[in-house]
C-alpha cells in the first residue's frame, strides 16, 4: 500500500511540476504557453499523468470488493483506455515537436538573415533574450497575468524585481518618458541593451542636448488590459512626465475570447482608459502602433515562411490585415479628442524594405531596432521638449506619415 502511495505521488507530481508555466520558455516565442499550439499536447499529458495516479491510488482498496471476473473486466477497460490516450498523447507530442522545431529553426533563420541580407556578421551570442525568450522565466502575477522574473546581466538584460529596464539619466533629468507594453516595446530580439530601440530613442535625444529618463514596463505577451493594471500598479509610481504606450498586434493575435473586430473594440476601450489615467495623473500621452510585417509590401523567402507557421485560419493575414486599419483610426481619434494625446502609426515603418527584417510577426533585430527608435527621436522630441528646434535627424529615417495630435 506505502509503495502504491508513492508511485501514486510521483505521477501527480510529474503532472503538476511540467505545467504550461514551467514549459513556457521552451515552447513559446513569447514566454507564455498559451500562445502556442503546445498547450493542448501539455494539457492532455497533464490530464493522463493525473487520472492513473489517482487511479493507482484508489483503485487498489476497491479491489478486494470485486469479483475476479468485474476485475479482469476493469483492467482490460482500463488498459484499453490508458492505451488509447497515451496513443493520443503520442501524437499530440509528435506534432508539437515538429511545430517547436519547425517554428525554432525558422525563428533563428529569421534573425540571423536580417544581418547576413545586409552583408554583416551576426552577433555570435544571439538575441539578448535568446531565440524564443529562452533566458527569460515568466511567473504568474495576481494583477499582471505574468511577469519576468528579475535578471541582471550587465549590458545585455537587466530588469529588475518589479518588472522595469533604465536608460537615460539615473538622475538630473529633464523629461521621464515611462514606456509600457509588450515583446516588442520590451526590446526583445536586440542583440545588447544598446541596440535596443529605447537606448537608441534616449542616445538620440542625448545628442540633441536633452537629458532624457526612460523607464520601460514591459513584458511579453502583454496585452491592453496588462498594460493597463501594469501602469496603474506599477508605472505611475515612477512619476513619468510621459507615457509612451507601443503595442497593438497581441490585442489582435491574444484575445481569442473576441472575434478580431471585438478585439479592436476591447483594445481600444483599454487604450482611452490608459489615457484617461494617464491625463488624470498630468501625463503627456504617446500612442504608437507597432510595426508589423503584415504590413510589408515585399516580404523575403524567410519573411513569407515566418508567415505560414505564425498565422492561423483565426489570425490570417487577410484578417491581421482587415483589423489593422480599425486600430489606427480608433487610435487617431482617441488622440484627436485629447490635447495633451498624441499618436504615431509606426505600424508601416517597415514597409518599404526589400530585405529581411522581422524575425517573427512582430519582433525586430539590431536594424529594425535602430530605425524604430530614429524614428521615435524624431517624432517624440517635439512632444517631450517643444522648445526643440527642428526634427532629429538619423539613418534609420525615412518618410513616413506624420504623427496625429
Amino acid at each position: 500500500m506505502k509503495s502504491n502511495k508513492i508511485l501514486s505521488c510521483v505521477f501527480i507530481g510529474i503532472a503538476l511540476v511540467f505545467n504550461e508555466w514551467s514549459l513556457a520558455r521552451v515552447l513559446s516565442p513569447d514566454g507564455r504557453i498559451e500562445t502556442t499550439v503546445h498547450r493542448i499536447t501539455i494539457y492532455h499529458l497533464q490530464a493522463l499523468f493525473l487520472i492513473v495516479g489517482f487511479l493507482i491510488l484508489i483503485v487498489p482498496g476497491r479491489l478486494k470488493l470485486w469479483s475476479p471476473v468485474q476485475r479482469r473486466a476493469f483492467f482490460r477497460r482500463l488498459l484499453v483506455a490508458i492505451g488509447l490516450a497515451s496513443l493520443g498523447g503520442v501524437f499530440l507530442a509528435h506534432q508539437s515537436y515538429i511545430h517547436l522545431n519547425a517554428g525554432l529553426r525558422i525563428n533563428k533563420v529569421a534573425w540571423i538573415a536580417t544581418y547576413t541580407d545586409r552583408g554583416l556578421i551576426p552577433p555570435p551570442e544571439g538575441p539578448r533574450s535568446g531565440y524564443w525568450v529562452s533566458r527569460m522565466q515568466s511567473v504568474p502575477h495576481p494583477d499582471l497575468g505574468w511577469v519576468y522574473r528579475p535578471i541582471q546581466i550587465p549590458g545585455v538584460l537587466e530588469v529588475d524585481e518589479n518588472g522595469f529596464q533604465y536608460v537615460g539619466f539615473a538622475d538630473g533629468w529633464d523629461q521621464h518618458l515611462l514606456i509600457v507594453g509588450g515583446s516588442v516595446a520590451f526590446g526583445i530580439y536586440a542583440s545588447e541593451q544598446a541596440k535596443t530601440y529605447f537606448s537608441v530613442l534616449a542616445n538620440r535625444l542625448e545628442i540633441r542636448g536633452h537629458r532624457p529618463r526612460l523607464s520601460i514596463l514591459t513584458t511579453g505577451a502583454w496585452c491592453s488590459r496588462h498594460e493597463l493594471a501594469a501602469l496603474r500598479l506599477r508605472g505611475l509610481s515612477k512619476k513619468p512626465d510621459a507615457l509612451l504606450l507601443l503595442d497593438g498586434l497581441n490585442d489582435l493575435v491574444f484575445e481569442k475570447a473576441f472575434p478580431p473586430e471585438g478585439r479592436v473594440q476591447f483594445y481600444l476601450d483599454n487604450v482611452c482608459k490608459i489615457r484617461d489615467i494617464a491625463r488624470d495623473a498630468g501625463l503627456k500621452v504617446i500612442l504608437v502602433l507597432q510595426p508589423s510585417i503584415t504590413e510589408k509590401t515585399t516580404l523575403t523567402k524567410t519573411e513569407s515562411r515566418l508567415l505560414e507557421l505564425m498565422t492561423t485560419a483565426e489570425n490570417s493575414l487577410s484578417v491581421l490585415n482587415a483589423c489593422i486599419p480599425g486600430m489606427r483610426a480608433g487610435l487617431a481619434r482617441l488622440a484627436a479628442e485629447d490635447p495633451g494625446t498624441w499618436f504615431i502609426d509606426l505600424s508601416g515603418l517597415f514597409a518599404d524594405e526589400k530585405l529581411s527584417t522581422f524575425t517573427d510577426l512582430w519582433h525586430l533585430s539590431d536594424m529594425g531596432h535602430a530605425r524604430l527608435g530614429e524614428r521615435l527621436a524624431h517624432e517624440v522630441e517635439p512632444i517631450l521638449f517643444p522648445d526643440s528646434v527642428g526634427p532629429v535627424q538619423g539613418q534609420g529615417d525615412r518618410e513616413l506619415e506624420p504623427s496625429t495630435r
